[in-house]
């Protein structure tokens, strides 16, 4: 309980190496298609040094952030060889979209796993073991229900059902963290904790397949790496408009001489039992607010699956090189060409189920 941070990263060592070595024996290698110097050579090292710093300086905060990621899309738009994250990604909606939902939810989940654990040690006066233990419900329900929904989906070759619902619930359980209070059993605060990690499960990886369907295999590392570049991006944001909610509203809430607590908002000093049930009070309120700021992300991520069509888990086709610019576009795009459409009825996996024939009379004429 009172082991210092060295220790605490001193125990995600072993954990690094145990993950490092099944990684190596079980994840599938590609070989790949150039030598090791050309690779070398196709990396996007403007992109990733305007992007990093786009990001950071705009995290900080500097004027300088902004220049940055506007300097990061024009070399991804028309410099980089082997772009990091290509353009025309862009010009598909649903892509757009989940993106978008990706750095939503990215932003709520990175709130859920710092603030609430928060709001036990402050408001509850809970141990950080008890916390741990409280919270852990979230994160089992997470587990649990990823694998269901992976199998789900390998079954039924569907992921749209599994998105809905996942953004559902989430959104149910998130609107149930408002009836936390100072005085909430353990037993009521594990049940809207169950409800997020549900949704969770069913988000986080259906997103991802989601994403990839709606994608040309030649992409399907880009689409990946983009999506986690936006989770992660939306969670550094979320925690940075998160701990500006607490602290204002911390601040607000907080009794008179007590206003310099809200810069310290990890631990509460020794006080006489009224002041300190304002002070708790004070953080109570600014808990609160923060749980309230994670409602609307969640719904727009809602509103979003109206947007997602389920298109099986198919990948998009690259265009043949002798296809028209206008039917490369379609196939990214997700909609069947004109001349696929010209040529037979398929089914709605691509396959060809009636192929069309000449013209009667062209056939008598061979005869």
């Amino acid at each position: 309980m009172h082991s210092k941070p060295r220790a605490h990263c001193e125990r995600k060592q072993p954990l690094g190496v145990i993950v490092g070595v099944i990684s190596y024996f079980f994840l599938p290698s590609k070989p790949p298609d150039d030598d090791f110097m050309k690779s070398v050579k196709k990396i996007d090292y403007a992109g990733s040094f305007t992007s990093s710093a786009g990001v950071i300086l705009l995290l900080i905060p500097i004027s300088g952030g902004a220049l940055a990621l506007v300097s990061f899309v024009i070399v991804e738009w028309k410099f980089a060889k082997l772009p990091m994250m290509p353009v025309p990604i862009f010009k598909n909606k649903v892509v757009v979209v989940l993106l978008a939902q990706s750095f939503l939810f990215g932003a709520a989940y990175q709130g859920y796993l710092y603030y609430i654990p928060l709001y036990l040690q402050n408001a509850h006066q809970f141990s950080v073991i008890h916390s741990a233990g409280i919270y852990v419900s979230l994160v089992v329900c997470q587990s649990v229900f990823s694998i269901i929904s992976g199998q789900y989906i390998s079954r039924t070759q569907r992921y749209g059902e599994v998105i809905w619902a996942g953004f559902g619930l989430w959104t149910l359980g998130a609107g149930l963290t408002l009836i936390f209070d100072r005085n909430t059993k353990p037993g009521i605060i594990v049940i809207p904790l169950l409800i997020i990690g549900i949704g969770v499960g069913f988000i986080f990886q259906p997103t991802l397949v989601a994403l990839q369907a709606h994608s040309i295999k030649s992409r399907r590392a880009v689409i990946t790496s983009n999506r986690n570049f936006f989770r992660c991006a939306g969670g550094a944001c979320g925690l940075a408009v998160s701990a500006a909610v607490l602290q204002a509203t911390l601040r607000a809430n907080l009794p008179p001489g007590f206003k310099d607590l809200a810069s310290s908002t990890y631990s509460i000093p020794q006080l006489n039992e009224q002041d300190m049930s304002a002070v708790l009070d004070a953080y109570m309120a600014a808990s609160r607010a923060v749980f309230i700021l994670q409602i609307p992300l969640i719904g727009l991520c809602l509103v979003g699956c109206l947007l997602i069509k389920d298109r099986g888990l198919h990948p998009i086709e690259a265009a043949k090189p002798d296809d028209t610019s206008s039917e490369s576009r379609d196939e990214e795009m997700g909609h069947p060409s004109e001349k696929s459409s010209h040529d037979g009825n398929h089914d709605g996996h691509g396959q060809v189920l009636a192929q069309r024939t000449s013209a009667p009379q062209q056939q008598a004429g061979r005869t």
